[in-house]
């Protein structure tokens, strides 16, 4: 089975470790980046969303001061209309007369406004569109009619009220489209109707509407490549939606500046959530495979300013971070490891000579030393390699020669036993010859004495008429034959249990020796068999 060497294991853990450091280097600035390019583009917002409110601050000052002029100048005009027309009545009052008092008097067009019941209506005017007009469901426009035609001033918080005079906000003609204008009216009670003179609006509008802040979110556009769009919205105005009629610019534009393409389906959450909540939100949206981001900013007089920014560059930003870090790390890497490998194929060639070492132990061989000239554990480990192949070099030579004298001795032992038993068997076959004499002997001993204690018996019978002197000798006789016999009886059943002895012995100090000869047999095949494997290792004989 393959190994893994010390270099490729350390390969793989610096690897490891570099690509965990890379991946947290990476996150913490890809991260970093993206802080940096939010914090740009908060920067960019703050700047226009400043430019803006002061743009249109300076506009609406610059509106203001132009309109307090035309107000002023149609208060004049108003004035001098009533001193020309005192003392007429309504019906003497032509069409002709009013636009040449028009052009006298540098007005557009003037209008003359009657009660009629409970409504205010043109009962004449230089424009015949403007007649017959009904001003009952105006809103506070019929209030301040009412209060200029009942002598009371007028209290309506939007236009400027003077002595018998009320000038409303710019305002869109009510038969008109798109046109604008700036509409006076003059009631002192002198005459049975109101002075409306009014002039075209438009410079006005285009200043505070179409100039001003527009032209200036269009400059911060053009010099912002990540502003995309900039939409100053009238909220109120602006959720009114389709049904919005916008007659008073100021109140019903639903943007009073710049543009709102970029509109999205939770527009009317967000806005109403900024102005409930007085707070920027922000939303994140693809449009036609491009990334923005679209922050809404609160102003007051519920307007709410939406920036629409283009993240493509600050993805390009982090696209090429990433290229340049993962380029940078892998060419790092590469010179990383070409070095490090340098270093550490230099540092561990003793290692090598070290393994080829313990290779070559492992294989047998004893004779050969290590030698490494290193001050570090390298050459304390080979110090203790050299140590213990020493030792091993002993314990094989102890060995050896061990297993040498062991079969010196098996040998001797095995013909120690051969010639035991030898001589055990010729013994015990003598000894067994001699007791079979020796009970043949005695056998044919016995059967003499037996015929002779039947002989002494049989004369015994036959000189019972004899002397009684040989009659008293003959029991003696037997007496002493029979002890005799005896004797010989146990002396013959004593023999054969020797016999029967040392048969035994013999045969047990035969199988004795026998199972020695094997042990030997087995001892001396040990002993050949280690001689055999010593021959494995290589040593020196030192002898």
């Amino acid at each position: 089975m393959k190994r893994n060497t010390i270099m490729m294991q350390l390969l793989v853990k610096i690897g490891f470790f570099l690509g965990l450091l890379a991946i947290i280097i990476l996150v913490t600035g890809y991260y970093l980046i993206n802080l940096k390019m939010e914090s740009y583009q908060e920067e960019q917002i703050n700047n226009a969303t400043g430019v803006v409110v002061h743009a249109m601050d300076s506009t609406q000052q610059s509106a203001e001061t132009i309109e307090h002029m035309i107000e002023n100048l149609l208060y004049a005009s108003s004035k001098g209309i009533m001193s020309e027309l005192r003392g007429k009545e309504i019906e003497d009052i032509n069409m002709e007369e009013l636009r040449v008092l028009a052009d006298n008097w540098d007005v557009e067009e003037i209008s003359l406004w009657q009660r009629i019941g409970d409504d205010i209506v043109t009962v004449q005017s230089s424009d015949e569109t403007q007649l017959e007009m009904g001003s009952k469901d105006w809103g506070y426009w019929f209030t301040a009619f009412d209060q200029l035609m009942s002598g009371q001033a007028v209290t309506v918080e939007q236009g400027t009220a003077l002595d018998n005079y009320w000038v409303g906000p710019i305002s869109r003609a009510e038969r008109f489209e798109h046109i604008y204008y700036k509409f006076a009216y003059y009631y002192d009670g002198t005459t049975d109707f109101m002075i409306n003179p009014f002039i075209s609006d438009e410079e006005i509008y285009n200043l505070t509407f179409q100039a001003g802040p527009t032209q200036m979110i269009e400059k911060i556009i053009a010099e912002n490549m990540d502003i995309e769009e900039i939409a100053v919205i009238n909220v109120p105005a602006w959720l009114r939606g389709e049904d919005n009629d916008v007659v008073e610019p100021a109140i019903d534009l639903p943007v009073l500046y710049g543009s709102h393409q970029f509109e999205l389906e939770q527009d009317e959450e967000i806005l109403l959530k900024v102005q409930r909540e007085n707070k920027n939100y922000s939303e994140l949206f693809e449009k036609d495979g491009v990334s923005y981001k679209k922050l809404f900013k609160p102003l007051a007089h519920d307007r709410v300013m939406a920036i629409t920014l283009d993240l493509s560059r600050q993805k390009q930003m982090g696209n090429q971070f990433l290229f340049l870090f993962l380029g940078g790390f892998l060419l790092a890497s590469v010179l990383l490891f070409i070095i490090i490998r340098f270093i550490v194929r230099r540092q561990l060639k003793p290692l090598q000579n070290i393994v080829e070492h313990i290779q070559g132990v492992a294989e047998g061989d004893l004779t050969k030393r290590l030698t490494i000239k290193e001050k570090n554990e390298l050459d304390w480990l080979a110090e203790n390699i050299n140590d213990m192949t020493q030792r091993f070099h002993q314990l094989i030579m102890g060995v050896k020669e061990e297993s040498h004298s062991l079969v010196i001795v098996s040998s001797l032992l095995s013909r120690q036993v051969y010639t035991s038993v030898k001589t055990m068997g010729e013994t015990s076959t003598t000894m067994t010859s001699e007791s079979k004499t020796i009970l043949l002997e005695i056998s044919i001993t016995l059967e003499k004495l037996q015929r002779l204690s039947m002989s002494i018996h049989d004369n015994e019978l036959n000189t019972l008429g004899s002397g009684q002197l040989e009659g008293k000798k003959s029991p003696l006789i037997k007496k002493s034959l029979n002890e005799v016999l005896e004797k010989l009886t146990e002396l013959e059943g004593m023999v054969k249990e020797h016999s029967t002895h040392v048969t035994d012995i013999t045969l047990m100090f035969y199988d004795t020796l026998k199972e020695l000869n094997e042990a030997l047999q087995k001892m001396d095949q040990l002993s050949t068999e280690l001689n055999e494997k010593i021959k494995f290792f290589q040593v020196k004989d030192d002898r």
